[in-house]
């Protein structure tokens, strides 16, 4: 029903994936990383490791990978991405999209906003009664995912390499995490943002065009800018948009930061995370600067 790799950075899946562009986000200092997707993080005492963003889409543009950064990942120890999922957390996750015992999405959304939603599963070869039992959560995820198979992502193609090179590989977040994440989001913040998301569902092409021209010239403040031109002109979408961007772009960001570091203190990682993560004050790339490693950016 859905591909794992999307559900390990739910902005991307939004954001990067151009479906609801307009999330909440507020002016950040653009000095503060904001140019460059592979960075070395080092600290006295430990062999250096680096830290690439990521951008997860299929599309042929984005995901070959650049030489600066198969040749860190060649010389790496061991490789680390945000989420590995297997065909039981895969099952687990399936399960957690539906919604418990009679309640069905047609009368969470009403007829209106229900019938477009369906119509737009429909396009991913989802049924109306599978989407009918999906949370508002559930539907928005498989809303983003393509009509078929466009082949591997930037991260699949990362993950290959390491399992290739039989190189440790590790995860900064499990299944329960996120599942939990969505889950305690408020129905209002979940229909909301589905709600959205069928709104600028047919404005995706363009604002993926938009956000891979600033990946593929490494602007991570222009990826944050194009996100926050859309706020601009979706005021109502204004306190979703904030709590979203706090829980799922910020909090995960100090976890993600917090969490890499046990793997840069065997020395010699590397790690892939979406890019949004890296840029900002509250970005994984100052975080980490907060903690006494120097960051410096390579490609």
């Amino acid at each position: 029903m859905i591909n794992m790799l999307k559900i390990a950075a739910f902005v991307a899946a939004m954001a990067m994936a151009g479906v609801a562009a307009g999330m909440g986000y507020g002016p950040m200092p653009l000095e503060a990383f904001g140019e460059g997707l592979l960075w070395r993080v080092d600290k006295p005492g430990l062999t250096p490791s680096y830290v690439f963003g990521t951008i997860h889409l299929a599309d042929q543009r984005v995901v070959a990978v650049p030489a600066p950064v198969r040749e860190a990942l060649d010389g790496a120890r061991s490789f680390t991405m945000e989420i590995m999922v297997d065909d039981m957390g895969r099952m687990v996750f399936t399960e957690a999209m539906q919604l418990p015992g009679n309640e069905d999405l047609r009368s969470l959304l009403g007829e209106d906003l229900y019938g477009k939603v369906n119509r737009l599963l429909a396009r991913n070869r989802i049924s109306s009664d599978v989407a009918n039992r999906l949370k508002p959560w559930g539907a928005l995820l498989n809303l983003t995912e393509p009509t078929a198979d466009p082949g591997a992502t930037l991260d699949h193609e990362l993950l290959h390499a390491a399992m290739l090179r039989r190189k440790p590989i590790y995860q900064l977040e499990g299944v329960e995490e996120q599942i939990f994440l969505f889950d305690e989001m408020p129905m209002e913040i979940q229909v909301a943002l589905l709600r959205h998301a069928v709104e600028r569902y047919e404005q995706a092409n363009q604002v993926n065009e938009n956000l891979i021209a600033a990946y593929l010239a490494r602007d991570l403040a222009g990826i944050w800018r194009i996100n926050a031109r859309f706020m601009e002109k979706e005021g109502v979408m204004t306190p979703y948009n904030q709590y979203f961007v706090k829980r799922v772009i910020h909090g995960r960001s100090v976890v993600m930061a917090h969490r890499m570091q046990a793997r840069m203190r065997d020395g010699s990682a590397f790690i892939a995370v979406g890019a949004l993560h890296l840029y900002g004050e509250n970005g994984v790339l100052n975080l980490l600067a907060r903690e006494g490693y120097r960051v410096t950016r390579v490609y």
